[in-house]
């Protein structure tokens, strides 16, 4: 080994610029890393392993000790792109920051494993040391983003010990793709975070890993309360085909206040193995004025729902109509029955683009290809929503009703809202 890599004399500390992208693009570079590699090393200051093996033809598995000499409190930065895009690493030891603690760091672990395609294995438990502390943000923003092969089950204490109020993209992308993870989502994976939203705290969270079986944990997200926040569940659940059962009552917490932009953008898109009625008080608390994209494709392609649409589910939300903000939301859901005739009633105004529809592609309408859909189509203030916006135009409501064809007035819906 000595051959390929370098001697590394340290003194302990690990200056902010000291293993600064030091194998950065080394393709040639196949070989294992030494398990002694930074051995002394029992300091790191921020961006300290930054990109340090990005892109580099480092193979094999990443050995447990890697950095067991560092027993330091957690830096911002510190493992950021420290393995970006290693495809030919293929498993991760065990513990590799055993001996870090306290509060998370800004964007530590930030795309530290990104694209390492080649990882096989459980994530290891214990793997970053032990935490305590509030969230810090981007703290595991993309962090096993692309691990395709990276199997399950997520160790349940993988974040314990972090415990306070959300931070902005906190859970970014975390686990994003890793369609070979298995087993349920630990109840207990978030459960020291509590307090109010923080925007894009769960976006893409665990989008694509459609491995992930059981039910949606009830108790997943329980201590988070207060004013929603932009993208705070953008996507996180999307493309997740293989959970299954019904959406907890209060999956969400609670909420209190206006609605914020995609808050719940396609958080169920494609989630085809859940099953049961939409819970009535899913979004209860939240109340204001419309929000862009607020719930745009939120249950898209979730063709396991069934039952009715809750006549209260949208009930707080009241004012003029925002861009995209009932776009695709419940396209392609087959089984649902019925359309409460209040769901907008709060709704009033001059229309918007994308309101009920894709604005982009014209084609993404709120219930696009709900064939199972009965009874009549809903109204604002005892008229039809096509009464209600007469000159609406295709970039705001078509194929709004797509196909939806057992509605008892579809043969009066103007052929731009269908």
């Amino acid at each position: 080994m000595g051959k390929i890599f370098p001697t590394l004399y340290v003194d302990g500390v690990v200056n902010p610029s000291s293993f600064y992208r030091l194998f950065y693009n080394c393709k040639n570079l196949k070989s294992t890393i030494p398990e002694e590699l930074f051995d002394g090393v029992t300091y790191v200051k921020q961006w300290g392993f930054f990109s340090t093996f990005e892109s580099s033809g480092v193979t094999g598995v990443i050995p447990a000790g890697l950095f067991a000499d560092i027993k330091r409190e957690h830096r911002q930065y510190a493992f950021m792109y420290t393995f970006y895009g290693c495809t030919g690493l293929t498993g991760i030891g065990g513990p590799l920051w055993a001996g870090l603690y306290g509060a998370p760091g800004t964007g530590e672990f930030k795309y530290t494993f990104y694209g390492c395609s080649g990882l096989t294995g459980p994530i290891p438990n214990g793997l970053f040391g032990t935490f305590d502390g509030p969230p810090a943000s981007q703290m595991f923003m993309s962090t096993f983003h692309g691990c395709t092969n990276l199997t399950g089950p997520i160790p349940e204490d993988l974040f314990a010990g972090i415990k306070g109020a959300p931070a902005n993209g906190m859970f970014w992308e975390t686990f994003y793709n890793c369609k070979s993870l298995t087993g349920s989502i630990p109840e207990k994976l978030f459960a020291g975070i509590s307090g109010t939203p923080a925007s894009a705290m769960f976006w893409d969270t665990f989008c694509n890993c459609k491995s992930l079986t059981g039910q949606i944990p009830e108790k997943l997200f329980a201590g988070i309360s207060g004013a929603p926040a932009g993208s705070m569940f953008n996507g996180t659940f999307r493309g997740c085909s293989g959970l299954t059962g019904s959406i907890p009552v209060g999956l969400f917490g609670v909420f209190d206040g206006a609605p914020a932009d995609s808050m719940f953008d396609s958080t169920f898109h494609n989630c085809t193995g859940l099953t049961g009625s939409i819970p009535e008080n899913l979004f209860a608390g939240i109340s204001g004025s419309p929000a862009g994209s607020m719930f745009d494709s939120t249950f898209r392609g979730c063709v396991g729902l069934t039952g009715p649409i809750p006549a209260g589910l949208f009930a707080g939300i009241s004012g003029s109509p925002a861009r995209n903000m009932f776009a695709g939301t419940f396209g392609g859901c087959t089984g649902l029955t019925s359309i409460p005739e209040n769901l907008f009633a709060g709704i009033s105004g001059a229309a918007a683009d994308g309101m009920f529809t894709e604005y982009a592609t014209l084609n993404g309408g709120t219930f696009y290809g709900c064939t199972g859909l009965t009874g009549s189509s809903p109204k604002i203030d005892g008229k039809y929503l096509y009464e209600y916006w007469p000159d609406a135009t295709g970039a705001q409501v078509s194929a709004m009703f797509y196909n939806c064809t057992g509605l008892t007035d579809y043969a009066d819906i103007p052929a731009l809202w269908k």
